[in-house]
């Protein structure tokens, strides 16, 4: 599937408030959301902690797990994608109900474009629009 098609910066779609930045109630550790008002949780760069951002209380989630593997492409990369520069937001190891396929998903976010997910399979790279 090709993403071809671009917004100017001037026509944008609808967006997500201006970027926010907490604390990491676990660490201490800078977290920056990118997505306000789009997003429900944030994890923590320093310490893999997952938080609610969906209040003001900032509620750990989850704490990261000691197996977490570490990933092909970093959360908070930038780059560009047929011609969209897009910033790496979120990942997630999947898997079919018997667990024998597996792939890596990332979620990419522009707040002109909105969100896209890169899904990598076996060296196999794919990029879809929801």
């Amino acid at each position: 599937m090709s993403e071809n098609s671009t917004i100017p910066p001037e026509i944008p779609k609808k967006r997500a408030g201006k970027a926010r930045t907490f604390s990491c109630p676990n660490c201490g550790g800078s977290v920056t959301v990118k997505a306000v008002g789009l997003s429900i949780s944030a994890v923590c760069a320093y310490c893999s902690s997952v938080i609610d951002i969906a209040n003001d209380n900032f509620r750990i989630l989850a704490t990261a797990n000691e197996r977490t593997r570490p990933t092909l492409l970093t959360i908070g990369s930038k780059g560009a994608l047929n011609g969209v520069f897009w910033e790496i937001v979120g990942y997630m190891e999947k898997s079919d109900a018997s667990e024998f396929y597996r792939w890596d998903e990332y979620l990419l976010y522009n707040p002109y474009q909105g969100f896209r997910f890169l899904v990598q399979s076996k060296g196999h790279w794919s990029l879809f629009k929801v």
